[in-house]
């Protein structure tokens, strides 16, 4: 099989988060912040290498500023529902994903508040004007994607987050997509609040994920409950990461996780720039029937992910995934991936669209093959 389904989840995983996994679980095994025999002491040590790993990763001063949370989702569930208020503004884009819609719907119809929805172009990308413009009526945060999981397009983060600063507006970022593909700077792109999922593109085992929150803002966490510190008080902790890390951590998964970080931080560029010329290669192998597909999203590969969704007008989505699947051993995903308002914005909705999304275990030769599949299905 050659497995096309990165954005969702990275696989394979490098050996050594495998084996870090196994290990932790193995060799072991104790809880984290919960005792001071040398088994849980080993399990804190390494909860405290892996926070540092990833504040590198970030460009975070304080690594006391990161918690672990299971995804993505989570982290953007609890900062938005600990941050929102009744009658807030609050300013999001018309690509974003389902993590971050949903639970603002839930905020405007049960908490009142008001979300200014900034639509974004055929492509994918924000009007920079127009979100200044929305910025300056007394907004109370700013939520953005950093790259569309439909698209692949990657959004000005640091033009955006200049821009809500310089209107005390807080700037909170959905890095599901982009962490460990795409170089992310907390403060020099000014992120106030940064969540991301572990299973991505930092290549971590999936239950895991980081949420940053900056020095001075402080919330309500989501849930409450045993932290392993101040145990004398049935009161919740105010100390980050304590605060938002209630319950027994993910102690493999977050090994793992800090395995996949060594391994982003050892590649650097050259995941981007390898998935920068696997898609550069497919654009240009299947232009023959460039006539045949729809393309959604950017056509230069430095501007998007490499993701790569279409479809092929008159052939149904779920027969071409299937045909894919059954017939070249491809793995790819159909559908609307949980971002219905991103395909209304690139035209693609309600059918939605196959997307093929590479990793840096993908390489030149698959993506041969895969243009040769697509040719073919094209020409029945």
């Amino acid at each position: 099989m050659i497995y096309c389904d990165n954005a969702a989840t990275t696989f394979p995983k490098p050996n050594s988060v495998y084996d870090a996994a196994n290990d932790f679980m193995k060799n072991t095994g104790a809880s984290p912040g919960r005792s001071t025999h040398s088994l849980a002491i080993k399990a804190s040590t390494m909860l405290f290498e892996t926070r540092e790993k990833c504040a590198r990763l970030f460009n975070i001063d304080d690594s006391a500023r990161l918690a672990f949370t299971s995804n993505a989702t989570v982290g953007l569930n609890t900062a938005l529902l600990g941050l929102a208020a009744p009658g807030d503004r609050v300013v999001t884009t018309s690509m974003e994903h389902n993590s971050v819609m949903r639970p603002l719907r839930f905020l405007r119809e049960k908490k009142g508040i008001t979300v200014l929805t900034i639509p974004c172009d055929n492509q994918g990308f924000v009007d920079v004007a127009e979100f200044e413009r929305l910025v300056k009526t007394g907004v109370r945060f700013v939520i953005v994607n950093h790259a569309s999981n439909v698209s692949g397009g990657i959004q000005p983060l640091e033009t955006l987050g200049a821009i809500a600063h310089a209107h005390n507006v807080l700037f909170i970022v959905d890095a599901a997509q982009t962490a460990g593909v795409i170089p992310i700077d907390v403060q020099s792109m000014c992120i106030d609040v940064l969540a991301c999922s572990g299973h991505k593109g930092l290549y971590g085992p999936q239950g895991t994920g980081c949420l940053f929150i900056c020095t001075g803002l402080d919330f309500d966490p989501l849930t409450f409950g045993g932290t392993g510190s101040k145990s004398d008080s049935d009161e919740q902790p105010d100390f980050m990461p304590d605060k938002f890390e209630s319950g027994t951590l993910n102690g493999p998964g977050i090994a793992g996780l800090g395995a996949g970080i060594d391994f982003v931080l050892q590649q650097g560029d050259a995941i981007r720039e390898h998935g920068a010329v696997l898609l550069s290669q497919l654009f240009e192998q299947v232009r023959e029937v460039k006539n045949r597909l729809r393309v959604l999203g950017p056509s230069d590969p430095h501007k998007m992910l490499p993701t790569f969704s279409f479809t092929i007008p008159g052939l149904d989505n779920g027969l071409a995934a299937r045909t894919l699947n059954d017939e070249f051993g491809i793995c790819c995903r159909m559908g609307l991936h949980c971002a219905p308002s991103a395909h209304r914005t690139l035209g693609s909705y309600p059918g939605g669209a196959l997307r093929l999304s590479f990793g840096f275990f993908n390489t030149e030769k698959e993506i041969a093959f895969i243009a040769k599949a697509i040719i073919s299905m094209c020409k029945e």
